[in-house]
């Protein structure tokens, strides 16, 4: 009873393909592959889109970072020229300052010079006056002698030898040399003509003081 069983066995059975040595019997996709190769590939295209996504924004970002380099850069490179412009107005106006100093210390020095050129011709002016006073001084002192000694001659005295040699110290010229020929006048005897020429001494010295 058992072969005949197995033989309806076999035959309740549907045929199958015998593998022969080093075939591989094909095996068909399931569903379940299908959906999950479905997935991974859409999984792929995400993280593929997010990592061009991630690649633009870095892109982005290091081109506004580079943009605002640029702008930084131009920025410093205004105040730089700002700058240069600054110091060399600054190197102007103190080059310009430096010149008005040395002019007003050149000014300053010949003020100085002026000054002290006026102060030495102030001093020869007040010692060329003393000296003027003086001589005047001395010379209406001779001239007042002559006029005494003129008042002893006319007196008949001849005692004028000091009123004499005082005008003979201070007068010159004409002046000096009437008063030398009264003198010998004098000497002489003759009172008259010692008067006289003492008379032109005194007009001469008065006419040239």
């Amino acid at each position: 009873m058992l072969l005949p069983m197995l033989l309806a066995l076999s035959l309740s059975q549907p045929p199958t393909l015998a593998l022969d040595a080093g075939v591989v019997e094909p095996k068909r996709p399931s569903g379940d592959a299908g959906v999950k190769s479905t997935e991974d590939a859409g999984v792929k295209v995400a993280e593929d889109a997010a990592a061009k996504a991630a690649v633009l924004a870095q892109v982005r970002a290091e081109a506004e970072a580079a943009a605002q380099q640029r702008l930084e850069v131009e920025r410093l490179r205004r105040d730089l020229e700002e700058l240069r412009a600054r110091t060399a107005l600054l190197e102007k106006q103190l080059t310009q300052s430096e010149s008005v100093t040395t002019q007003l210390e050149r000014v300053n020095r010949q003020l100085g010079e002026v000054k002290a050129q006026m102060s030495e011709a102030e001093e020869h002016r007040q010692e060329t006056e003393r000296r003027a006073a003086e001589d005047h001084a001395r010379l209406d002192t001779a001239t007042s002698w002559l006029v005494y000694a003129q008042s002893t001659l006319a007196n008949g005295s001849s005692d004028i030898g000091q009123a004499l040699s005082a005008a003979e110290a201070v007068y010159t010229g004409n002046a000096l040399r009437d008063v030398q020929a009264a003198r010998r006048a004098v000497a002489n005897g003759d009172l008259t003509t010692a008067r006289q020429y003492l008379s032109l001494a005194v007009m001469e010295a008065q006419s040239h003081p």
